[in-house]
C-alpha cells in the first residue's frame, strides 16, 4: 500500500485523497500567491478574471481616446 495524498482547496476547503499522487484541482496564481483550486471555485476565479480584463478594457479604452496626459517639469 502506497501513500495516500492529500489535496485542499484554499478557497472553499474541499478535501480529496488519492494514493496517485495527481493534483485534482488547477494552479492559479492570485498576486504572488499560488493557490490550488477546485474546479468550482476555478470556474468562479475564471469569471471574475474575465470580468475584470473587460471591465479593464472599456476603462483603457476611454482613457485612451481622451486628452493625452503631458509631463509637466517639476
Amino acid at each position: 500500500m502506497g501513500y495516500v495524498h492529500e489535496f485542499s482547496c484554499d478557497r472553499c476547503k474541499v478535501m480529496t485523497r488519492n494514493e496517485t499522487g495527481d493534483n485534482p484541482f488547477s494552479v492559479a496564481l492570485i498576486g504572488l500567491t499560488r493557490v490550488l483550486l477546485c474546479p468550482e471555485c476555478r470556474g468562479q476565479y475564471d469569471d471574475l478574471l474575465e470580468a475584470n480584463r473587460v471591465t479593464l478594457g472599456a476603462t483603457l479604452g476611454s482613457f485612451l481616446q481622451g486628452a493625452p496626459v503631458t509631463e509637466t517639469a517639476a
